[in-house]
């Protein structure tokens, strides 16, 4: 049907698919048979999460994603996502044919965003042109801002991963039911290129799956995982690197093995979606009555919204709240990404920190909150008291809620949602064990931490060059380490993950020898 002039898939529209079947063949998709997510950081999964990019200051991150499946191929839907508030800017679909490698480079465009490219011979939806970056977009954004503050609003944030479907390499199609799928022919490489033919992906990738049996006749079949993704970030003019792996969520059977999720994938299309609330927990989405301006810490919802926010689009979906062991529902949307949460849930954040000016030594902690975008959004069409829209996640009367009315508020100038602290609940140690007689002290300039994927620096300078979504902090001392406790806000603590990036220059560091370090500890976290 067609509303204020938007295409909407009608209800019965069914992109997430409990599959059936012993194996999966030209009619069924395989069984789903997982039951939950399991956390496998640094390994491979279903989902995953690069927690961080930037291309502030000339720097590329450059991302990799790994198919360790030798029989199937898979169907990734991989999402960039700003560090203000966890806005969609670009998203695609990655084809990777069994044992396959991906690899792309995120830079800054000759306009000032960030731009994808990638010369990888596996395919893409839409295909990237190896001669031409992507530049993300900046229509999720605020429209009231400037055009230097779109476009900067590109330069940093982080990445979602979702294995949407498996591509199968078994020889059930065809009308004697013995040759591959054209889908699995086209992704796989031969000598060493796919052929990614634009007819079989067109037909394939802007089409709505409304039944098992059309999935599996296009040559999809349940996700099995086996993704894993790593990444870094290159400072060619500071001859600095820091890389790291992506954190995975695998999806597993009742006996914790690696199990088939539900198939999820969406057409890649600017389509709208009729009660996009039963695929995505992300409450600027909902439909009108769904989502509220308030929510207290038990989940209750109250100043309901009257309007969507945000127009759900088929390509904003799958999303990491997409049920993918639960049948679609409003409610096991939020309770996928209540799961999520509820495993990069933390009560204590603590790591080390570096400001030695002989060394020029200089420290950025990374505390990015990738599934508060599930919880808490920020809508622009409002003002900055009416801004903040609310999902319950987790469940209400399940648990605390993560993000609520009482522990976020807004920061009216970078027009962001931001974490209330409670100042009695840092504090800053010497090296030596030594600590202030009063916390007061410990971190003069403390200030709520905003954005989704924020950084926090040590001193006047950033590591990574960060303006989106940065505070600075003052430690009472020069080298030592810090401790953020989450429990003042919720007694679960907040869902964040991150590392403490250092650099430094060795000033006797003689001609032909590099002279700038990077360090990376990851956070140690009480969970």
């Amino acid at each position: 049907m067609l509303i204020g002039g938007v295409f909407f898939a009608g209800s019965n529209h069914a992109a997430v698919l409990q599959g059936t079947g012993a194996a999966p063949s030209k009619t069924q998709l395989g069984a789903t048979d997982a039951v939950a997510y399991k956390l496998s950081e640094g390994g491979s999964g279903h989902a995953l999460i690069v927690p961080y990019y930037t291309v502030q200051n000339g720097q590329a991150t450059v991302l990799h994603l790994v198919n360790s499946d030798a029989k199937n191929g898979k169907a990734v839907k991989v999402r960039f996502r700003g560090a203000g508030n966890g806005d969609n800017l670009l998203s695609l679909y990655v084809l990777l044919a069994p044992l396959d490698v991906w690899t792309a480079t995120l830079t800054v465009a000759s306009d000032g965003r960030a731009q994808l490219s990638s010369g990888d011979a596996s395919c893409t939806y839409p295909r990237l042109n190896s001669a031409v970056g992507q530049p993300f977009g900046t229509t999720r954004l605020n429209a009231a801002w400037t055009a230097p503050e779109l476009v900067n609003a590109t330069r940093e944030g982080y990445v979602e991963a979702i294995v949407a479907a498996d591509i199968p390499s078994a020889a059930v199609h065809g009308a004697a039911s013995a040759a591959r799928s054209e889908l699995y022919t086209t992704i796989k490489h031969v000598d060493g290129v796919a052929p990614c033919a634009s007819a079989v992906l067109d037909d394939i990738f802007l089409i709505d799956q409304d039944s098992e049996a059309s999935a599996a006749g296009s040559g999809f079949a349940t996700p099995t995982g086996n993704v894993s993704g790593s990444w870094y970030v290159l400072d060619v003019r500071g001859t600095t690197t820091f890389s790291g792996a992506a954190t995975a969520f695998r999806a597993v059977n009742a006996q914790g093995n690696t199990a088939r999720g539900n198939y999820v994938l969406f057409p890649q299309a600017s389509f709208g979606v009729s009660q996009p609330e039963r695929f995505t927990a992300d409450p600027l989405l909902a439909s009108a009555g769904v989502a509220g301006r308030i929510k207290d810490a038990d989940g209750n919802l109250s100043n309901l919204t009257t309007n969507i926010a945000v127009l759900a689009r088929f390509h904003d979906l799958p999303d990491l709240s997409t049920p993918y062991y639960l049948p679609a529902s409003a409610a096991n949307a939020r309770a996928t990404a209540g799961d999520l949460s509820k495993m990069l849930a933390a009560s204590e954040v603590r790591n080390q920190f570096a400001t030695d000016e002989s060394i020029s030594a200089k420290t950025d902690w990374l505390m990015s909150m990738p599934l508060r975008r599930y919880s808490v959004g920020y809508d622009y069409n409002q003002t900055a008291a009416l801004a903040r829209v609310f999902s319950v996640v987790p469940a209400a009367g399940s648990n605390n809620q993560f993000f609520d009315s009482g522990n976020t508020t807004v920061d009216g100038n970078s027009h962001q949602v931001c974490q209330r602290y409670d100042v009695n609940q840092h504090f800053g140690y010497s090296r030596d064990g030594e600590f202030p007689e009063t916390v007061l002290t410990t971190l003069v300039t403390l200030v709520p931490v905003c954005g989704a994927a924020h950084v926090m620096s040590f001193g006047s300078q950033s590591v990574f060059g960060a303006t989106v979504a940065q505070r600075q902090v003052r430690a009472a001392y020069v080298n030592g380490w810090a401790s953020f406790r989450y429990s003042g806000q919720n007694p679960s603590g907040l869902p964040v993950m991150g590392a403490s990036f250092i650099k430094l220059t060795n000033p006797n560091a003689g001609p032909g020898i590099a002279a700038n370090y990077g360090i990376q500890w990851p956070h140690n976290s009480e969970r």
